[in-house]
């Protein structure tokens, strides 16, 4: 996916529809500040309400109230209240919610609004919550809130997540391009050589080309080493992915920039053979 493909996803979280006739000549940056503006009205229209009710959460147990949140307000409702509770109140009612339930409150709530509650939830919780939203392939909601996730934590939804290609689905969605350098730097070495194999056998490259642009020295080098040793047909199709895409195409400079000498003369030869039709 594209910068601006990945906006579009997120802007039809918000309206719940992927039809979206007026995003027309917005690039990514636009739609991020257009998603955030909307999202801030709609929160803003409900905001009295949602006081109301988040007052009248404070009259009760909060066993209670989380049942009740649970049986008949939903996901969505218990999602932007959560961001009017003070941080104690909000998590302990987090706390008693079914992991399940808490995973369809996570895929509508906004972390910046709750950001305390989100960093204060028990790790274990955290990675529960994590595997049940790679199931049910929900990568955005995961993706967005590694920024407000403790590095520990962190580590630890990576190893409960088998995929190697569910870990690419959920990076995409990562806002930050500082986490989401941290967050491929805490893959370890094998996993990330799982992972480039991954995206070779289904000619994934499109998905992980990207992330070379933002990775660490360590972690860029070290996938480096990966594509060196994979046999030539491998080259030929990260060079098809980084023309077809500029995103692609920024990621393998990056990376072409610590391949072997002999490797940048076989990727150079690959680049031109494409340009000019002769063969590589």
């Amino acid at each position: 996916m594209t910068p601006r493909e990945i906006e579009l996803a997120k802007l039809a979280r918000v309206f719940g529809t992927s039809e979206l006739p007026f995003v027309d000549g917005h690039d990514a940056a636009g739609l991020r500040a257009l998603r955030e503006r909307i999202s801030a009205t709609l929160f803003d229209d409900a905001r009295p309400m949602l006081l109301r009710v988040a007052k009248a959460s404070r009259l009760l147990p909060n066993a209670s109230v989380a049942k009740v949140g649970e049986k008949l307000f939903g996901g969505l409702l218990c999602a932007h209240i959560a961001s009017l509770l003070a941080t104690d109140h909000a998590l302990d009612l987090a706390i008693r919610m079914p992991d399940a339930f808490l995973a369809e409150v996570a895929a509508q709530l906004d972390p910046r609004g709750a950001h305390q509650v989100v960093a204060a939830i028990p790790g274990p919780r955290v990675v529960a919550v994590a595997v049940i939203l790679v199931e049910r392939g929900d990568f955005m909601t995961l993706g967005r809130f590694v920024d407000y996730i403790a590095t520990d934590t962190t580590t630890a939804v990576i190893a409960a997540i088998a995929d190697e290609l569910a870990l690419l689905e959920v990076a995409k969605f990562v806002e930050s391009a500082a986490k989401l350098a941290e967050l491929i730097d805490l893959v370890p070495d094998e996993r990330l050589r799982r992972m480039v194999l991954a995206t070779d056998r289904d000619d994934a490259w499109p998905a992980l080309l990207p992330f070379a642009a933002v990775m660490t020295d360590r972690a860029r080098a070290q996938t480096a080493r990966i594509v060196e040793a994979q046999p030539p047909a491998t080259l030929a199709r990260i060079v098809t992915a980084a023309l077809a895409d500029p995103s692609c195409w920024t990621g393998l400079r990056a990376i072409a920039a610590v391949l072997h000498p002999d490797v940048q003369y076989r990727l150079a030869a690959l680049v031109v053979a494409h340009a000019t039709g002769a063969p590589a």
